[in-house]
């Protein structure tokens, strides 16, 4: 569906990122090819069978993290995720065999190829992360219509940017060996726990109050 339909895959934007191989049945011979091949070739796929898929194991000092971010934890697919990999040197720490995949910024996920030569070589300093944090700018992102509603036209655009900062700053803090503790926090992965309401009322409402009936949002129409 990542490849045919466009569908905005977290599973294929984390195979991308962890550089994985997929082997493919095709005209009665095999082939391999890595995931952003396999998405972005024209082929239709209409009589290949798909057979394998290889996730090659982290090397030392290698790192995977992925994100994403969306509407609801379950059941909404993503407004953007990443999955993104590198090497640190623990002598001189820097950074080598940066990977950093991307969903939902363009049709199919991709790779932000300029961020990834900005951040081979780099160090793990406020220079680093600068330096990667510029050539992400340079990253295309389309736009989602989908949310370009009359309460809101102009849409998440901003935000969906805000997101690729964001992510790549988390994913620069975690490399680094031992982050200043004012940063620190912005590396950890944070689980929700199961959350709990209630609403209390101490007074009466009065006949005619609004509250005394149940009242539709102003939102509810357009979602």
């Amino acid at each position: 569906m990542a490849k045919t339909t466009n569908f905005s895959s977290d599973m294929a934007t984390l195979l991308m990122g962890a550089g994985a191989t997929i082997k493919i049945l095709s005209g009665g011979a095999t082939k391999e090819v890595d995931v952003n091949t396999f998405l972005w070739e024209s082929d239709s796929m209409d009589t290949d069978v798909l057979l394998s898929v290889t996730i090659p194991k982290l090397a030392a000092n290698e790192h995977l993290l992925t994100f994403r971010a969306a509407q609801r934890p379950n059941n909404a697919h993503a407004m953007l995720n990443a999955c993104f990999r590198a090497t640190v040197c623990p002598e001189t720490k820097t950074i080598s065999g940066a990977v950093l995949a991307f969903g939902v910024a363009d049709l199919k996920a991709t790779f932000a190829l300029a961020a990834q030569d900005a951040l081979n070589g780099a160090s793990l300093d406020v220079s680093g992360l600068a330096a990667t944090l510029a050539a992400l700018e340079e990253m295309k992102m389309i736009e989602e219509v989908q949310y370009h509603t009359t309460q809101q036209p102009e849409g998440k655009d901003a935000y969906r940017r805000s997101l690729v900062t964001s992510f790549m700053y988390k994913f620069f803090v975690h490399l680094m060996p031992s982050a200043p503790a004012t940063i620190a926090t912005a590396a950890q992965l944070h689980e929700r726990p199961v959350s709990t309401g209630k609403q209390t009322f101490s007074t009466v409402l009065p006949e005619g109050h609004p509250g005394r009936k149940p009242m539709p949002k102003i939102e509810a129409k357009e979602q």
